[in-house]
């Protein structure tokens, strides 16, 4: 388990989030030893060796789906008259792993498919809104109106101005003290065969530097996550709470601007 920083209430602005460790749901309970499991695929036949890999992969691939809707049932707020969400990334099947009482689940991808999603939000009970456009830019969203930004695979696949330009965009539109979740394929720990058995063998991966810089800055005071599928198809799982005194950049310039006048 890896944190930054401390934790801090959201006072006024909202419920204080619940941060057990993460390590309950990243951990050895979630992501069970496949090291036997690995080593068999090394030493399969070779005509049997794909048909392994194959199982490996959909192994890999539900223990993430499971990870990400016990994420996402934990750290999406609950309560009150339900949370606005945004989510970058992910397909249908995150709809049915929110809380029931969710009020709207807007989700932006430049290739989301607004009809598919928006059928499945009325199949999942979860009023879904589907922007088709750039994850950098949320422009449609006021500041400080969404209780949780749902990342999923996604910041990993931004240059790094990119990756900050969406982070500020992210920080603007949360309320103070509301959670970033995110779910992102690091480098570190992957297996040599990753590119065959996971789930996200066509997309980068963060380095160290790039998810420590992720979570840092005075955007977020409190950071956590923990590293799940370590040694297979190693995934970020983690949270990182916008700061109550963040004050988003561009209003920032606005305020140097008419100090200089």
């Amino acid at each position: 388990m890896h944190k930054v920083d401390t934790v801090v209430s959201a006072g006024a602005a909202g419920p204080h989030l619940a941060r057990p460790g993460l390590h309950s749901l990243a951990g050895s309970n979630i992501v069970a030893d496949v090291s036997e499991m690995n080593a068999a695929g090394i030493i399969l036949p070779a005509v049997g060796f794909l048909a392994g890999a194959a199982a490996l992969k959909f192994f890999l691939y539900s223990r993430l789906e499971y990870i990400t809707a016990a994420m996402l049932t934990k750290y999406v707020p609950k309560g009150g008259r339900g949370a606005t969400v945004i989510q970058l990334g992910g397909g249908t099947r995150e709809l049915y792993y929110y809380p029931k009482d969710t009020m709207t689940v807007i989700h932006v991808g430049e290739k989301a498919n607004k009809g598919l999603m928006e059928q499945a939000g009325v199949t999942a009970a979860v009023p879904t809104i589907v922007k088709q456009q750039p994850i950098t830019e949320l422009g449609f969203q006021a500041d400080s109106s969404v209780d949780a930004v749902v990342a999923l695979g996604v910041l990993s696949q931004l240059n790094w101005q990119q990756r900050q330009q969406c982070l500020e965009e992210i920080a603007r539109v949360l309320k103070p003290g509301m959670p970033l979740v995110y779910i992102e394929p690091v480098q570190e720990g992957a297996s040599p065969i990753r590119w065959l058995i996971g789930a996200s063998a066509s997309k980068q991966a963060l380095s160290d530097a790039e998810l420590k810089a992720l979570q840092g800055g005075p955007r977020f005071n409190y950071a956590e996550h923990d590293i799940a599928l370590q040694g297979q198809d190693p995934h970020a799982v983690g949270i990182a709470v916008k700061s109550q005194a963040y004050v988003p950049k561009q209003q920032q310039d606005d305020k140097e601007t008419k100090r200089r006048k």
